[in-house]
């Protein structure tokens, strides 16, 4: 006979569940799923200031 999960056991398999799905996110899927249109474009900036700082792939080869 099988038994329901304990709230414990339910609980432990949402945070897994949720940790897999950031695990296969990208950054721009994140951005997209909070709420505020004002903190998705202060997201957006930072992410295009980020990505913009960093060099080439090419470049990295000497460091």
């Amino acid at each position: 006979m099988l038994r329901k999960p304990s709230e414990f056991v339910r609980a432990v398999a949402e945070k897994l569940a949720r940790q897999k799905t950031l695990d296969a996110a990208t950054v721009d899927d994140v951005i997209a799923e909070v709420q505020s249109p004002e903190l998705r474009a202060i997201l957006a900036r930072a992410r295009a200031s980020v990505d913009g700082a960093n060099p080439p792939s090419s470049h990295t080869e000497i460091l």
